[in-house]
């Protein structure tokens, strides 16, 4: 601590929300020593005024609000249609947390390492169509001090209330300007999350690989929609999972589970054009759509985990008329 005499003090104006215990040493110069312990609770919430016209349900002004950690943003675009709140006042009450409480660390997968930004926003029945935008910042340092060797291992999670889970939601990255943003239609709590490229061990039950499917490493301005399903996994388990999306050209992928792995997660994505991750390798024929699918966290998809995949996908008929496709020619390349 600073100062001299009977007056000593510690700056700490920069800690974020949360609750933190303080002891403080002391002996004098007969060596009698003491210490006392300090609860200290700090509350960083931040409130902005939405406004809503009254008659038409929109946002009239652009609404945009920094977190008192000064790295996360809220943006909800003039125009978008709010719904779901019946509230005397539009305040929206934005906070930065030191640290995540237990229930909601216990409910991380095994593979998640905190990054240090912990956002919340208030009120949580908001909704808005479009979606509203909050955007991450993070630094290279910020990453390799928690052993993330690659942007691509660090994504965003929101907690689902509902299903008391935390899942991923649409998000796109910038490797230049180093920062997250993701499409939120309503309100909840968010971290800032790497995932090490490394699968958990397996443990005497037969392991898991956790929910994953989450963490696209495909450019974002070349995914088209994208879709993600969680099914619980257990040894010699028939597993299925059925898409529903519009656009989505999978309807279905199954296999056998081999161990027990929990909830894994599989996503689909419809790309645009190939794949970013293999644009020097392009098909030779004639491409009807490219697609991801990601199962699981990195390098859970092998033979030691599941057995016999299928995956049923559709081929719309005008474009196998129109391209003169002959129907036993159609088959899904890896």
């Amino acid at each position: 601590m600073e100062g001299s005499g009977t007056s000593f003090y510690k700056n700490k104006t920069e800690l974020l929300s949360g609750e933190f215990s303080f002891r403080i040493y002391a002996s004098d110069s007969n060596s009698t020593s003491m210490s006392e312990t300090r609860i200290v609770t700090v509350n960083r919430t931040e409130k902005e005024l939405l406004y809503i016209d009254s008659e038409t349900g929109k946002v009239n002004q652009t609404f945009e609000k920094v977190a008192p950690s000064r790295n996360v943003t809220l943006r909800i675009y003039n125009g978008t249609d709010v719904s779901g709140c019946i509230v005397t006042s539009n305040w929206i009450f934005v906070n930065s947390w030191a640290q995540l409480n237990s229930t909601l660390v216990e409910n991380l997968d095994d593979t998640d390492k905190l990054l240090g930004e912990n956002f919340s926003v208030k009120p949580n029945c908001y909704y808005f169509n479009p979606d509203a935008q909050i955007q991450f910042n993070y630094t290279d340092e910020q990453l390799k001090a928690k052993g993330i060797t690659s942007e691509s291992y660090a994504f965003v999670k929101v907690f689902n209330t509902t299903s008391n889970k935390w899942e991923v939601p649409e998000f796109k990255r910038d490797t230049d300007l180093n920062h997250i943003i993701v499409n939120i239609s309503h309100f909840s709590f968010y971290c800032l999350v790497g995932e090490t490229p490394t699968m958990r061990p397996s443990s005497s039950s037969g392991g898991g690989g956790g929910s994953g499917g989450g963490t696209s490493r495909e450019a974002f301005e070349n995914i088209l929609i994208s879709e993600t399903i969680r099914e619980k996994v257990f040894k010699g388990s028939k597993v299925s999972y059925k898409f529903n999306k519009e656009d989505n050209i999978v309807r279905y992928i199954n296999f056998t589970g081999l161990k027990n792995s929990g909830e894994i997660a599989i996503k689909v994505e419809i790309l645009k054009n190939t794949s970013t991750l293999v644009e020097n390798n392009l098909p030779q024929d004639v491409v009807y759509l490219n697609l991801n699918i990601w199962v699981g966290n990195l390098d859970w998809a092998s033979s030691e985990n599941m057995a016999n995949p299928k995956i049923n996908f559709e081929v719309n008929k005008s474009w196998v008329l129109e391209n003169r496709i002959n129907v036993s020619t159609i088959r899904l390349f890896r």
